[in-house]
């Protein structure tokens, strides 16, 4: 029987875990992070000649990549005028170059086969504005256009491709965010988070698991006619 991967870059945070143990009920999922680990490939997402190794490996052994999970992005903190030049080329050639590297090169196995799905973790930040993160925003806008046109491009190959947008997840990478915050503006943290979380209509979190939930479905569910769609995980918070 012919092995079928899922592939998941930012296998080793926070929600890259929760996916790729959901993942890992349908699919021998391979992790791409940049440190290696049980299961992880140690690879930067916009190396393209890494990302065409592990493509390749899979491929030699006679598996088929029939799910990619873009997990693997960045966020930095800074008041608009503040942004460097240097800021917004890291968040970008992580967050969307990177997204679209690790898509033409897993992506085109997939076509090659004729069948496939991409998910792209974007962000409620791609919706709706964030201060101080003028850069991320813009970033994850961008990818959830970029899978727009990917969901038009590759349908004639028998590919899907859709955007997931979570809200507050409570990750190392939130904590670092709402700490800089509280000690920029001289606020208690737990006060300042509050404050972020009272948009949610759930009042909470959004658990990895819930994400992880969604993307397993939009990777073997019934989810062609989804094809193109960024959908919120966010509590409510996004426009809908």
């Amino acid at each position: 029987m012919t092995k079928q991967f899922a592939v998941v870059t930012g296998a080793t945070g926070t929600i890259g875990r929760a996916i790729v143990a959901a993942l890992s009920e349908d699919f021998q999922v391979l992790g791409i992070d940049r440190s290696s680990g049980p299961g992880i490939i140690a690879a930067d997402i916009r190396d393209r000649a890494a990302l065409e190794r592990v493509a390749s490996d899979i491929t030699a052994d006679g598996g088929q990549i029939g799910a990619l999970v873009n997990n693997a992005g960045v966020l930095t903190m800074g008041s608009f005028f503040d942004l460097t030049e240097n800021d917004f080329d890291e968040v970008f050639s992580v967050n969307v170059t990177g997204t679209a590297v690790a898509s033409q090169v897993f992506g085109k196995r997939m076509a090659e086969r004729g069948s496939g799905r991409i998910v792209n973790i974007s962000s409620s930040a791609g919706k709706v504005p964030l201060a101080d993160q003028a850069h991320y925003c813009a970033s994850k806008a961008a990818v959830i256009m970029l899978t727009r046109v990917m969901a038009l491009e590759l349908a004639a190959f028998g590919v899907q491709a859709y955007s997931v947008c979570p809200g507050a997840v409570d990750t190392a990478l939130f904590r670092q965010c709402l700490d800089w915050t509280a000690e920029r503006d001289g606020v208690d943290a737990e006060a300042l988070l509050a404050g972020w979380l009272a948009p949610s209509r759930i009042g909470r979190f959004v658990e990895p698991e819930e994400i992880a939930g969604l993307v397993r479905y939009l990777t073997r569910g019934p989810a062609e006619a989804m094809t193109g769609h960024a959908i919120s995980v966010d509590g409510g918070v996004a426009p809908w």
